[in-house]
C-alpha cells in the first residue's frame, strides 16, 4: 500500500519535471535557434533580437532615470 503511494508520487513528480523541461525548451525555442551540427552556431530568432533590444532600451532608460534622480537628490 505505501509502496504504491510512493510509486504514484514518484511517477507524478517525474511527469511534472518532464513537463517543466519541455516547457522550458519550447519557450527557449521562441527566442533562440540551437545549432544543428558541430560546425554551425546557434542564432537568435526575430523575437530574440526584439527581446535583446527591449532589454537594452530598458536598461538605458533605467540608467537615465537613476542619473536624473541622483542629480535631483543632490540639488
Amino acid at each position: 500500500m505505501i509502496s504504491a503511494i510512493f510509486t504514484n508520487l514518484t511517477s507524478g513528480a517525474s511527469s511534472f519535471i518532464d513537463f517543466l523541461t519541455s516547457l522550458f525548451q519550447n519557450v527557449i525555442a521562441i527566442f533562440y535557434t540551437a545549432p544543428t551540427g558541430s560546425e554551425t552556431v546557434g542564432s537568435l530568432t526575430d523575437m530574440g533580437i526584439l527581446l535583446v533590444t527591449a532589454i537594452s532600451v530598458g536598461f538605458v532608460y533605467m540608467g537615465i532615470r537613476w542619473i536624473t534622480k541622483l542629480i535631483k537628490f543632490r540639488a
